[in-house]
């Protein structure tokens, strides 16, 4: 299966994990002086959502918006995360991942996450805020 897993829209590094025992990488991107970490991926299985980074920094410092991407992200089919979740780093399955048209809805999600740090580095960069 030959499948772009994130598409371009990620402008982003990837970081390399360098732990003994589990390998992993790790999704982020810049905007101004923030880093927006978005997920990571584990050779367990398992892709780690981080809310609990994402809290730090506006816009997703507000409740409300984690819990949009909460709801985005648990319209995945099997995906049911509770709503502690939005201060941890809950995880989904690859599994669940490799379902047909689930790549695409969870990038649905993180496209809108990046949209929305997006325009508040905008906002805050706009003259009126200066």
């Amino acid at each position: 299966m030959n499948q772009q897993i994130f598409p371009d829209f990620v402008s982003s590094w990837v970081v390399v994990g360098q732990r003994r025992q589990d390998g992993s990488f790790l999704l982020r991107f810049e905007i101004g002086s923030f880093t927006c970490h978005l997920v990571s991926a584990w050779t367990y299985g398992r892709a780690e959502v981080q809310f609990k980074m994402l809290s730090a920094e506006p816009p997703f410092n507000d409740e409300d918006k984690r819990l949009e991407l909460l709801a985005r992200l648990n319209q995945l089919r099997g995906v049911s995360l509770g709503l502690e979740a939005i201060d941890r780093r809950p995880s989904i399955s690859l599994e669940i991942l490799a379902a047909a048209g689930a790549v695409g809805r969870f990038c649905a999600a993180l496209e809108w996450l990046i949209q929305e740090a997006r325009a508040t580095a905008t906002q805050a960069r706009s003259p009126s805020n200066l």
